[in-house]
């Protein structure tokens, strides 16, 4: 026969600054505790160890409203919830009668009653705000708050023209605060991915994005908005040059990674016929200078693009080289390792004779071309079957231009060193390997062309191979006083 202790209202507030209350609303029960024990209640507020609650309940004469503070019991702060014990007060006449259907009347006595506030964080603030070029967040960019605007800047030109994406990572304040679609990173700090493609990327200049905070009360939203700048691109999405039927393109991938084109044009057409055409990325945001320029005889057409009243101001320079391809075909090098070229090496010889042991199953060729650009066909190990006779093939820059060396190679059983008894001692080089063959047994010496003993062998009558020598002039001595020198490649 007892009955709860109504209240006329009950409020959250600030003991700090008691003037800011936070409204609550009825959860469970719309009543203020009349015939309830317990009533289950919600509040938006920030959650600070200040938060307490008031009461007013109604006096029991002339029903006047009084106010008091309530006795608040917090719960742990991931539960977020006020547990409010409102007592009955002692100045509250206890004998409150109520006249049954059938007429007895009951004493009433008044008891306690709790109120449970569930507090949503009204905190949608942010506690940092950062920039990276890496997914890691390791690569920090300078990001400040402008105290003026309000907004998260980065300086002029703080990210390159060549970072195709930023990472945003926002810290919150409160971790019952969410930012939708970002990414959830922990409890705290959430990652967006700022893709800068299309103009931002091309062109450079400024990327916004906005970061939504909403609080654990989702009716509670606070956006901060920042903007990245982007350094200026000065890149030409594209170059042509245009003779007759012929031309030369750059896209702007090419564009972006080179400054310096060679441009090959046939001998067949004047330079100064070239026709160039450049296309830039914005008139509205670069300004491009072309000119023809002459040095050492090499036509070059030169193109400067510059930003145009901008605070990140960027130049890049281009330049195009117009060239004859070159026509120069020859050799500046020829060589068989281990033996000699007859007659020698001369860049306008083209033909050739080589005489190496029978005993020999492939030989070398070393050819180099006199110009860089110039292509060598030939210029590699060849098997041999007999006497033979191979070609060298060089071709010119011009692609029209072909030169082509013969070297005639004979085997000879007789080639090397003739002794007193007619016999002969061979010597010779092959696969990067000395090899000597004696008609009778004796010690065989290696020395360097400096006269150091390198390898002494005794062997039998017969083909020998010695051992593998470092590239040099070698010098071979026989027990038997034949001397042969060599040349290791």
């Amino acid at each position: 026969d007892t009955t709860s202790l109504m209240l006329s209202d009950i409020y959250l507030y600030d003991k700090n600054n008691p003037d800011v209350h936070y409204p609550i609303y009825a959860s469970n029960s719309g009543k203020l505790g009349f015939w309830e024990d317990t009533l289950q209640y919600k509040a938006t507020a920030p959650w600070l160890e200040s938060l307490t609650a008031g009461y007013k309940y109604y006096d029991k004469d002339n029903f006047e409203k009084a106010g008091k503070e309530a006795v608040v019991m917090r719960t742990d702060s991931k539960d977020r919830s006020l547990r409010v014990l409102v007592s009955a007060p002692e100045d509250i006449d206890a004998k409150i009668r109520t006249i049954f259907d059938d007429g007895r009347t009951v004493k009433k006595g008044l008891k306690d009653t709790i109120y449970v506030i569930r507090v949503s964080s009204n905190n949608n603030r942010l506690k940092d705000l950062r920039l990276s070029t890496d997914l890691d967040g390791n690569n920090l960019i300078d990001f400040t708050r402008d105290t003026i605007s309000g907004y998260y800047t980065t300086a002029a030109g703080a990210v390159g023209y060549t970072v195709p994406t930023v990472f945003a990572w926002a810290t919150l304040e409160d971790t019952t605060a969410t930012i939708l679609d970002w990414t959830k990173i922990t409890a705290e700090k959430y990652r967006k991915n700022i893709s800068l493609a299309g103009n931002t990327y091309e062109i450079g200049g400024v990327k916004p994005f906005t970061v939504s905070v909403w609080a654990q009360e989702p009716s509670l939203v606070k956006s901060y908005t920042g903007v990245i700048k982007v350094k200026w691109n000065p890149n030409l999405l594209s170059a042509r040059f245009d003779w007759g039927l012929g031309k030369a393109e750059f896209d702007k991938d090419a564009l972006r990674d080179k400054s310096e084109f060679n441009i090959n044009v046939p001998k067949s057409i004047n330079i100064e016929d070239v026709k160039p055409e450049i296309q830039e990325k914005a008139a509205g945001y670069f300004r491009t200078f072309e000119s023809w320029q002459i040095t050492d005889g090499v036509y070059s057409y030169v193109v400067r693009v510059t930003s145009v009243d901008r605070e990140d101001v960027v130049t890049r320079t281009y330049k195009f080289n117009l060239l004859h391809p070159s026509s120069d075909a020859t050799l500046s090098y020829l060589a068989v390792p281990g033996f000699e070229l007859d007659p020698a090496f001369d860049p306008a010889i083209t033909a050739y004779t080589v005489i190496v042991p029978s005993e020999l199953e492939s030989i070398d060729f070393i050819a180099v071309a006199n110009h860089e650009k110039a292509d060598v066909a030939g210029n590699r190990k060849h098997s041999l079957a007999g006497d033979s006779t191979f070609r060298i093939l060089v071709t010119a820059e011009d692609e029209t231009t072909k030169k082509t060396y013969n070297v005639a190679v004979t085997s000879n059983p007789h080639t090397g060193i003739q002794l007193v008894d007619g016999s002969s001692v061979q010597v010779y080089v092959s696969n990067q390997s000395l090899h000597v063959s004696t008609p009778a047994a004796e010690r065989v010496s290696v020395y360097s062309a400096g006269g150091q003993l390198l390898y002494s062998l005794d062997k039998p009558a017969g083909k020998a191979f010695v051992s593998t020598f470092p590239k040099g002039v070698l010098i071979v001595k026989g027990s038997s006083g034949w001397v042969k020198k060599v040349a290791l490649h």
